[in-house]
């Protein structure tokens, strides 16, 4: 049985007047379970999507990087790579970059914007 349908169930079960610890047992779930979908059913009064679980991630990543420096990293990396005998690491990016004029990242954030396009 899913989630949702449990939560529905035992709210049902409730109020049919069914006692709360047959509910649980019967469910395989908790007493605090059981009172945090009450509280939710008996806040939204029945109506609307009580019984469905909200996420829990972040709406906003604050640390998230900007587009523009990981494009910047990326050219400094491909500028590099042209280059015969450079070395294409991120201490290397970031002195590429410092010597450009740019405010480079620090070398944890270069390493994982070249993991994630595969420049590694």
């Amino acid at each position: 049985m899913e989630d949702n349908e449990k939560r529905k169930q035992a709210i049902s079960l409730y109020r049919s007047g069914e006692i709360i610890n047959r509910i649980v047992k019967s469910l395989n779930k908790s007493r605090q379970w059981f009172y945090f979908w009450l509280d939710r059913y008996q806040s939204a009064k029945g109506k609307g999507d009580w019984f469905k679980g909200e996420q829990k991630a972040p709406k906003t990543k604050p640390n998230k990087v900007s587009s523009e420096t990981e494009r910047q990293v990326i050219l400094a990396r491909k500028q590099l790579d042209k280059q015969r005998h450079a070395q294409t690491g991120s201490i290397a990016i970031q002195y590429k970059m410092h010597s450009t004029g740019l405010g480079p990242p620090p070398l944890w954030t270069i390493n994982r914007i070249l993991t994630r396009h595969g420049m590694v």
